[in-house]
């Protein structure tokens, strides 16, 4: 009995210790569980990510990184918040690592058909965004990133059909009316902002656009009426070319007649009468004198005045 209680209690012990480092069950649960536990991350992290706590998904993302480096979802997700980041060369790293690990899905080919667009490598662009198109012919994020890319190469037509075919019409024109207006066809634009509010007058973004088409064109003319006004001021305020003066005329005096020299005067003498004697009379002594005056002549220099004044 009592070895039969022994070899009980031996065996007991063996199997428990089996149990705690052997035991295939133990092994089968212990993947599960790290399994369960990324999800969970990346759940968390995809929540935080559409709340907009993107440095919290950030670290939850590479939380569940170390613990499965392959996982193709969070290297995806890495991607998309470095593309928020403006950091395209980063993302299609990302991207390629998802890739590399899982599959590229049509949502991965949209990304980084995105991403590339925004590199302004359009060939590329279009070509992942018609593979994407391959896979799922009705997903409407990569139609409108292809009318993206499209439109920016003013393929304008083709561009607003895939913008149809992601949308409604008001959407497509207004879609269309966005990329014109940045690669500088404004009249085109303002124009497919016009039709889309025809088509659909709740059209938020094409209101909001309107809005501001007119208030830039209100301050390009008040821009130019302050160039215009500051060109013709300038041009007033140059000093005209004073014309050359008249040459001055020099007076020329009139010759006078030398002066006549007064007569000298009359030496008294006496003179002799026939009689009847008298009283011989006073002498007569004349003096005459010509008093002249120069004439002169006044002269004014002309004055030349301004034009303006």
């Amino acid at each position: 009995m009592n070895q039969t209680v022994y070899k009980l209690l031996i065996c007991g012990v063996m199997s428990l210790c089996g149990c705690a480092t052997t035991s295939p069950m133990a092994f089968a649960l212990r993947p599960k569980q790290d399994t369960e536990s990324v999800e969970r991350v990346l759940s968390m992290a995809r929540l935080m990510e559409r709340q907009a706590k993107y440095d919290e998904a950030l670290k939850l993302y590479q939380k569940s990184l170390d613990r499965d480096p392959k996982n193709a979802t969070a290297w995806h997700r890495l991607g998309c918040l470095a593309v928020r980041r403006g950091d395209q060369k980063e993302a299609l790293v990302y991207f390629a690592r998802s890739a590399q690990f899982g599959t590229e899905s049509v949502e991965l080919l949209n990304d980084i058909g995105y991403a590339l667009y925004l590199q302004n490598e359009l060939v590329s662009a279009e070509e992942k965004l018609r593979t994407a198109l391959k896979q799922n012919p009705q997903y409407a994020e990569a139609r409108n990133n292809l009318g993206l890319v499209l439109a920016e190469q003013k393929r304008f037509d083709e561009a607003l059909a895939e913008f149809r075919k992601a949308g409604d019409e008001a959407s497509a024109h207004s879609n269309l009316a966005f990329v014109q207006t940045k690669v500088g066809a404004l009249d085109e634009a303002e124009k497919n902002y016009h039709r889309a509010l025809e088509l659909n007058p709740k059209q938020v973004q094409a209101g909001q656009a309107l809005v501001h088409f007119f208030l830039a064109r209100n301050k390009a003319e008040a821009a130019i009426a302050r160039i215009e006004k500051t060109e013709t001021h300038t041009v007033s305020s140059v000093p005209q070319p004073i014309p050359a003066p008249v040459p001055a005329l020099v007076p020329v005096r009139p010759s006078l007649p030398a002066p006549i020299p007064a007569p000298a005067s009359l030496a008294t003498s006496k003179i002799m009468l026939v009689p009847p004697m008298s009283a011989p009379a006073s002498p007569i002594v004349q003096a005459s004198a010509i008093e002249t005056e120069e004439v002169g002549s006044d002269f004014k220099m002309p004055i030349v005045r301004d034009a303006r004044d």
